[in-house]
């Protein structure tokens, strides 16, 4: 036989418990397996062979001699690290025989199997994906927790059901599934066939996902790609392709408007680039109205705008820019001046290009905005100035009073009336920068840090590009930008030396320090004339020009 065979005996306790069992028989199949040797265990004790064999095994065997029932059963013995499949039956009382099989690999396979199962019920049940897995008739078979979450059924509801009903999409612009509450969401998928060893398909595997946020994702990156961030206008790229797609016959006469915001980059100096920001979705805005739903309008630069009117001749083109100037002119954001300048040119014919319109309506628009950007300006200085003086008056009782120190200072030294309009003008203006600082800086009342300081000595460089960027003020910017700088060069911001700072920038240091050191301060009160001229006198040759200091003790100007 192959098959081990043995007989045994079995001796039970005083209460008829059984506690071990001899051998009686065994046969030759039996020594192999078990690799006990028959000389060695025949008419031996289980306990003595093999002493810490589990008491399952005698419990088995004992339950079967005692009572003359068969019994059949898989079990492990650690004594000899096998599992065993075995027919045990009473041939006799107290006796019983077994006729057992070694199903070590067996069951270290099926060991494996399951683990194996396990751990992929473990991965399938941690997937973000959702998996379906069919029989060979299309039927659900199985469905992860994910699955269950995308399709809205349960798994132990789906098993059985078709792969339609459970699973059911539709291709549109994407893959959609409609979920068992009706829900419909995009998601993507892939489906393999299950194969056997025969290589027949015994059914599928469909993994798939929630395709929604990468669905958006890839939307907004499309919308990114044609439209500008900050307006939501269209873009240069999208303009420069619908400009060819649009160069049709059919859409002739074709008017192209090029558009310039006028005082953006004196807006962002003076007020921030937040201000500036809004006031370019306010232009946008204003665009959007008034032109038509079938124009495309572009933002194709910081500041720059463009429009393609299909069918638009230049009398219609006229009508749609004049109702943009007027939208402007009705309009502001906080204040602040919109002012824009466009030019426009009117395609009439296929053999003009469109290079050379769009170079026609910028030429007219550079036109246009050669008065009309200075008009702006001027008018956005004086709502600087506004702003400054409505938040601190005092700033403005500051500044002429510092202008008409200035003045007397500058009719003393001899000036000319042009000069003296520059040095007063420059005067009232010397403190323009201060618009970009927090207001609640300009009128501490304790002590300025270090990193404070720092902060204030920015505003004659601010100063100095707010009045850069307007033609009737551009010749005061350079006197504004160095009426802090000292006549030792210890000053700020360039530190320039005696000669090389501007005249009338030393004369409204000398004006802004005098009016400063005797008027009141949040932090501090103010000097005497007395005490203000002795402090001026000490300085002169150092921080003052020696003789403007002279000059305006001279005049002994009233506090």
């Amino acid at each position: 036989m192959n098959e081990g065979f043995a007989i045994h005996e079995v001796f039970c306790d005083s209460d008829g418990n059984p506690v071990d069992y001899a051998f009686l028989e065994v046969n030759k199949a039996f020594e192999v397996i078990t690799q006990l040797k028959s000389e060695v265990i025949k008419g031996k004790r289980i306990t003595e062979i093999l002493p810490n064999t589990e008491k399952v095994w005698i419990e088995k065997y004992g339950k079967v001699a005692l009572t003359g029932v068969s019994d059949h059963f898989v079990n492990y013995s650690g004594e000899l690290d096998k599992y065993f499949s075995v027919s045990v039956y009473s041939p006799s009382k107290n006796q019983f025989a077994t006729l057992f099989t070694d199903v070590s690999d067996i069951k270290r396979l099926e060991k494996i199997l399951s683990q194996e199962k396990n751990l992929l019920l473990t991965t399938l049940h941690a997937l973000v994906d959702g998996v379906i897995s069919t029989d060979e008739n299309g039927r659900i078979d199985m469905m992860n927790p994910a699955a269950e979450e995308l399709t809205g059924w349960q798994a132990i509801e789906a098993k059985g059901e078709s792969l339609e009903e459970v699973f059911c999409i539709r291709q549109e612009k994407n893959i959609l599934l409609t979920q068992k509450g009706g829900n419909v969401i995009p998601i993507e998928y892939a489906a393999s066939p299950i194969i056997d060893h025969t290589e027949t398909s015994r059914g599928h595997v469909i993994i798939f996902r929630d395709y929604t946020e990468k669905l958006e994702k890839e939307e907004r990156i499309l919308y990114l790609s044609y439209h500008d961030q900050l307006t939501g206008l269209y873009n240069r790229r999208f303009f420069e392709e619908e400009s060819i797609r649009l160069n049709t016959a059919r859409n002739l006469p074709l008017t192209l408007a090029v558009c310039d915001v006028n005082g953006l980059k004196l807006t962002n100096d003076a007020f921030g680039h937040l201000a500036g920001d809004e006031l370019l979705k306010k232009i946008s805005e204003i665009l959007r109205v008034e032109c038509r739903s079938d124009d495309i309008i572009a933002r194709i630069g910081g500041d720059e705008f463009a429009i393609i009117l299909p069918k638009t001749d230049a009398h219609d083109a006229e009508n749609i820019v004049s109702r943009i100037y007027e939208a402007t002119q009705l309009n502001s954001v906080n204040h602040i001046i919109l002012s824009i300048s466009i030019g426009w040119s009117v395609k009439t014919d296929m053999r003009q290009s469109m290079e050379d319109v769009f170079v026609s309506a910028e030429e007219m628009m550079y036109r246009r905005k050669l008065t009309e950007s200075q008009s702006m300006r001027n008018q956005t200085i004086k709502t600087i100035l506004n702003t400054l003086y409505t938040q601190n008056q005092r700033e403005q009782a500051h500044s002429e009073r510092v202008s008409k120190i200035s003045v007397e200072i500058g009719r003393a030294l001899g000036f000319e009336y042009n000069m003296i309009k520059d040095l007063e003008t420059a005067s009232l203006m010397h403190d323009i920068g201060k618009i970009v600082l927090d207001t609640a800086l300009l009128t501490k009342s304790g002590e300025i840090t270090d990193k404070e300081y720092e902060e204030i000595k920015r505003h004659p460089e601010c100063s100095y590009q707010i009045l850069k960027s307007v033609d009737q003020y551009s010749d005061l910017a350079d006197y504004v930008l160095s009426h802090h700088e000292h006549w030792d060069g210890k000053g700020y911001p360039r530190g320039l030396v005696g000669d090389e700072i501007p005249l009338i920038s030393r004369i409204i240091t000398v004006a802004d320090a005098y009016d400063s050191m005797t008027t009141d301060r949040p932090y501090r009160k103010a000097m005497s004339k007395e005490e203000a001229l002795d402090e001026l006198s000490r300085c002169a040759g150092s921080q003052f020009d020696s003789n403007i200091v002279n000059v305006f003790i001279k005049l002994d100007i009233e506090s």
